[in-house]
């Protein structure tokens, strides 16, 4: 007997497009729809945030996209108004503001400052933990530096979303209707192995093979793990 929340087949995600996601049926369902998933997960890019998880798709409210491309028109549309918002601060940026500046720690105080173009020298300062175990010293860059890296991240953002943008657009115009194919059951892990080296109790060097994913795995637990080195057998998506 199948579950209720079983997934029933496999497809893509509209939204993320992301590939071999688990798709299923639902009460007032008639096709399926992808299950609720992550908008990205770690080391592994579905959309444009990087490689960090980032809460759920919003996949799972339309059809997969081999049976409709209104999910990828939905991501299309919210890729292209950040791009504009951050062409519109990049065009502030051109016009030489006043810069916010902070910096905070656990340990230590807030440190504010309000960079202007006449801010031309670096400011140290020698910061005390309020319970007088330690200190640190911190930098507040010259309006120059500081204008010049959030330049350099926003032309990065940019390229990064217009990259985006045009992956979406292709893939609204290459759409076509795909059956998804039927759920058999969730595939066996296989990691990319890699050469870990340690010293044992002895000070002497041991050396065991490890999944490319999580390197720090101890040598009993990878005993237990599948890996190969031919990557065409690796099913692992943070191995790839």
């Amino acid at each position: 007997m199948t579950k209720p929340n079983a997934p029933t087949h496999i497809g893509t995600c509209a939204c993320c497009l992301r590939d071999g996601l688990a798709l299923r049926i639902g009460v007032d369902d008639i096709y399926p729809r992808p299950i609720r998933h992550g908008f990205e997960a770690i080391n592994v890019t579905h959309g444009q945030s990087g490689g960090w998880h980032t809460g759920p798709c919003e996949g799972s409210r339309f059809l997969h996209y081999g049976q409709s491309p209104e999910g990828t028109k939905h991501s299309l549309r919210r890729i292209i108004g950040m791009l504009e918002l951050e062409r519109k601060h990049r065009w502030n940026l051109e016009t030489k503001p006043e810069l916010a500046w902070s910096w905070e720690s656990k340990r230590y105080a807030r440190i504010e400052r309000t960079l202007t173009p006449a801010v031309v020298e670096v400011e140290r300062l020698n910061v005390t933990d309020e319970r007088g175990w330690g200190s640190c010293t911190v930098e507040v860059p010259t309006y120059e530096d500081h204008h010049r890296w959030l330049m350099t991240k926003s032309a990065e953002r940019i390229a990064g979303l217009e990259s985006e943008r045009n992956r979406f657009e292709k893939a609204v115009d290459e759409w076509k209707l795909v059956r998804p194919e039927p759920w058999t059951g969730k595939p066996e892990i296989v990691h990319r192995e890699r050469e870990r080296s340690v010293r044992d109790r002895d000070n002497q060097a041991v050396k065991y093979m490890v999944p490319k994913c999580n390197w720090r795995v101890r040598q009993d637990q990878a005993r237990g793990m599948k890996m190969t080195s031919d990557p065409t057998k690796v099913t692992c998506k943070r191995c790839r």
